[in-house]
């Protein structure tokens, strides 16, 4: 009985967890938006780094941050980024703009 009660409940546990990583997740991304309007690329980056090992699939934090890092002269990790963006969206067309003017 104590086992059956277990198991039951672990899905509601993990569905909360997952829900919760998913809300961080959203707020570090928004948060690295902000830092990056703001002109802190530095800091954006390392909010966009956090949101992305919370949600790893996420596209628009990829193209973002390959943006930040772009903007600061690191050419060859945004161009990574961009790719791991349109890796995450097939029809990540400004993805896909950004990466080749890099190569330029």
């Amino acid at each position: 009985m104590m086992m059956s009660a277990r198991i039951k409940i672990l899905p509601i546990l993990l569905m909360f967890c997952t829900s919760s990583f998913a809300q961080q997740a959203s707020e570090l991304f928004n948060q690295a938006l902000s830092k990056a309007q703001s002109g802190d690329m530095e800091g954006a980056i390392a909010d966009f780094d956090r949101s992305l090992e919370l949600e790893s699939s996420n596209a628009n934090a990829y193209y973002w941050r390959g943006l930040a890092k772009a903007s600061i002269g690191q050419t060859t990790e945004a161009i990574s980024d961009f790719g791991l963006a349109t890796q995450q969206n097939p029809n990540f067309g400004d993805a896909y703009l950004r990466r080749g003017t890099l190569y330029n």
